[in-house]
C-alpha cells in the first residue's frame, strides 16, 4: 500500500516524536491507494473451499479464483473524516456441480463498481465456459446465488468506506495538534464577504442583460501554495478533489473541449487548453449570465522550489462582477484549497 501524500513534507511532523509524530490526530489531508485492500479482501470473502457461494436446489457454486481486479480505489482522511473513492471491475472464475455429478465452469464479471452508486448497485455478468448453464442460472437468480454474492460485495465496499483497514495516526500528541488546529481555524473567514455563487434573482445579473452593453475588465491574481504544482493543478482538474474542498457538487471533464460545472451548477464552461501541471485555459461563465457572455480564464502554475505560485488571469469579466469574482476566487477556492489540503496559511484576505 502506498504512502500518504504528506510523507516527505516536514510541515506534517511533530519533530520530537519522529515518524510516529507524522500527522497526529489525522488533522491534515491524507490520500492512500486502497486497491491492494480490495485485492487482498476478495479471496477472503469469495474463495473459501469449504464455504461455497451457493448450495441448494441440487447445485453447488464455488468461486475458484479472483482472475482480475482492474481500476482504482483511494481512501482519504482529514480531521478523522474518512472517505473512499473507487471505480473498479472484478473478474472471478467459478465452478458449479449438480447432484448428478455434472460440472460447469465459467466466469463472473462485475464491470462497474463505483462510489457513485449504492453499495449493492452493480451489474453481474456470467459467461459459461464449460457445462450446461445451470450454475449461471443460479448465480443470476436474485433468490439464489445472486443474494450471497451481493452480500459479500457489500461487505467488501463497507470495509473500503470505513478506511480499508488503514491505521491512521490518532496518537498521544493529538490534543496539542487539535488545539493548534482550532487556533488556526479561528483565522478562517466564517462567511466570505462576497460569495462566488449566482442565482437568477441576484441583482448583479440585471446589469448583464446583453454582452454588447456590458463593460468588461481583466482580473489578475497571484497566490502562493505550500505544495508542488502537480498538487495544485489537480485541485482544478480532479472532480473528487473539487467536490471535497468546495463542499458542493462538481462535474469536471479535464480534456480539450471537456465541460465543467462547479458550485452546484453556479459556474460552467469548457477546457480549451491543458498543459499537464503547468497551465489550464477555460471558457468560464456564471450559469445565470446571458448565453453570449463568457470569460477566458488562464491558470499558470509556477514551480518555486517545491511551492507553487498560481498566476490567474481572467479576461472579459463584466465590470459589475469584478470585485465579486476576485473575492470568490480567494475565499471559495484559494482559502479552501489551503485549509482542506493544508497547502498554506488560511488567514483571510
Amino acid at each position: 500500500m502506498s504512502d500518504p501524500i504528506y510523507k516527505e513534507d516536514d510541515r506534517w511532523i511533530v519533530n520530537d516524536l519522529g515518524e510516529e509524530g507524522r500527522n497526529i490526530g489525522g488533522w491534515h489531508w491524507e490520500e492512500i491507494k486502497a486497491l491492494p485492500f480490495v485485492k487482498a479482501r476478495l479471496p477472503e470473502l469469495f474463495c473459501v473451499a469449504d464455504k461455497p457461494l451457493y448450495i441448494d436446489d441440487g447445485i453447488t457454486v464455488w468461486v475458484k479464483d479472483i482472475k482480475e481486479v482492474k481500476g482504482e480505489a483511494t481512501v482519504t482522511n482529514r480531521k478523522r473524516k474518512i472517505a473512499a473513492f473507487y471505480e473498479f471491475q472484478i473478474r472471478m472464475t467459478y465452478e458449479a456441480k449438480s447432484v448428478d455429478g455434472k460440472t460447469e465452469k465459467g466466469e463472473i464479471h462485475v464491470p462497474d463498481i463505483s462510489d457513485e452508486n449504492d453499495l449493492d448497485e452493480f451489474v453481474v455478468k456470467v459467461t459459461v465456459k464449460e457445462g450446461s448453464g445451470e450454475g449461471k442460472k443460479a448465480i443470476l437468480d436474485k433468490k439464489r446465488a445472486d443474494k450471497p454474492l451481493r452480500e459479500k460485495m457489500v461487505n467488501l465496499l463497507t470495509g473500503l468506506k470505513q478506511g480499508a483497514g488503514i491505521k491512521f495516526n490518532y496518537g498521544s500528541a493529538e490534543d496539542s495538534v487539535r488545539t493548534s488546529a482550532q487556533s488556526e481555524s479561528k483565522k478562517a473567514p466564517t462567511q466570505p464577504a462576497v460569495k462566488m455563487t449566482e442565482t437568477k434573482t441576484a441583482p448583479e445579473s440585471t446589469s448583464n442583460a446583453s454582452s454588447s452593453s456590458t463593460s468588461t475588465c481583466t482580473v489578475t491574481l497571484k497566490e502562493e501554495f505550500l505544495a508542488p504544482p502537480g498538487h495544485i493543478y489537480d485541485c482544478f482538474v480532479d472532480p473528487k478533489r473539487v467536490q471535497i474542498y468546495t463542499n458542493s457538487r462538481a462535474e469536471v471533464n479535464a480534456h480539450l473541449g471537456g465541460h465543467f460545472s462547479l458550485l452546484n451548477g453556479s459556474i460552467e464552461g469548457t477546457f480549451i487548453e491543458l498543459e499537464h501541471n503547468k497551465k489550464i485555459v477555460q471558457k468560464w461563465r456564471f450559469s445565470s449570465w446571458p448565453k453570449d457572455v463568457n470569460t477566458t480564464l488562464t491558470l499558470n502554475f509556477e514551480d518555486n522550489s517545491g511551492k507553487t505560485i498560481l498566476h490567474l488571469r481572467q479576461t472579459g469579466v463584466p465590470r459589475s462582477d469584478e470585485d465579486r469574482i476576485k473575492a470568490g476566487w480567494r475565499n471559495q477556492f484559494f482559502l479552501r484549497i489551503k485549509g482542506v489540503f493544508h497547502y498554506g496559511s488560511i488567514t483571510p484576505y
